[in-house]
């Protein structure tokens, strides 16, 4: 529908056996899978709201609990920083996996918003990561803080840009040493047939905008089965986003040898009108 557009990030939790990784120094070119959300909000719409609390570009902010030991963390996270930050919208326009190499620079996804944001994997061990995070607008540096993050847990660096993305959060987690893949040796599943969302006209109409995120299952034959609503929206918003969600197909995660393994994943799904 002309005047909309619909906005999906997916994010992966593995449910299969863990490998546990021993301490070690780290050096150039070792790897280390690290999962990145980027988020953008306003304090309200149109302009700035009372009481919005300024935060400028680099700016570290004190993370919450881990994705890991979160319910449903995309949600848990999203209200945390509305409520610190007085947000009146907050939407995660992107949120992925990433192997990182030690000393390789790495482009964050920001989706449709938000400036140039780079990070590089400074080193790691068993219990601790170091980033760089390099953000530029148009060429034009913005700030280079370094932010150590315990593995399992998350970091959050945030700041303000413009009309685009008032307020932006990158949000940084490091893999632990039990979980699956943290040394990229896992063969994450590869989305294979995708069908997009509708926007429906009721909710159009009604200028109705929000956020569905939605938990399921993914098979090892690579379907999309056992979906639930983690937080829905009216006007036929969930529906659309569950219609959606359940006709994809994937190429299903594998392990190191190759075996397909089970996993669930986290899809948000952001209506917006412009």
């Amino acid at each position: 529908m002309r005047g909309s557009f619909v906005q999906i990030s997916v994010s992966l939790v593995f449910i299969a056996c863990v490998v546990v990784v021993p301490a070690k120094a780290t050096a150039a070119g070792e790897t280390l899978r690290t999962h990145f959300q980027f988020l953008a909000g306003s304090p309200a719409e149109g302009g700035q709201a009372k009481g919005a609390v300024l935060i400028l570009p680099g700016t570290v902010v004190v993370p919450g609990t881990s994705r890991t030991t979160d319910s449903h963390p995309p949600l848990k996270l999203m209200n945390q920083l509305r409520e610190a930050y007085r947000l009146s919208q907050l939407t995660i326009m992107s949120s992925y996996d990433s192997v990182l190499k030690v000393g390789a620079e790495d482009r964050v996804g920001t989706g449709r918003s938000g400036p140039d944001i780079h990070v590089t994997l400074l080193g790691f061990d068993d219990r601790n990561a170091l980033y760089k995070v390099r953000m530029t607008d148009a060429g034009k540096p913005l700030a280079e803080p370094k932010v150590a993050i315990q593995r399992g847990e998350r970091g959050i660096v945030g700041g303000r840009n413009g009309v685009a993305a008032p307020y932006f959060f990158v949000v940084i987690e490091p893999y632990g040493t039990n979980e699956r893949g943290a040394d990229g040796a896992w063969n994450p599943p590869k989305l294979v047939h995708r069908v997009e969302p509708e926007y429906p006209a009721e909710a159009a109409d009604a200028k109705v905008q929000g956020v569905v995120i939605l938990s399921a299952t993914l098979g090892t034959d690579g379907s999309v089965r056992e979906i639930k609503v983690v937080q829905g929206q009216p006007s036929g918003l969930t529906e659309a986003a569950k219609a959606a969600v359940s006709q994809w197909k994937y190429e299903p995660a594998r392990d190191a040898q190759g075996k397909p393994v089970e996993v669930e994943f986290d899809v948000t799904v952001s209506f917006i009108l412009e």
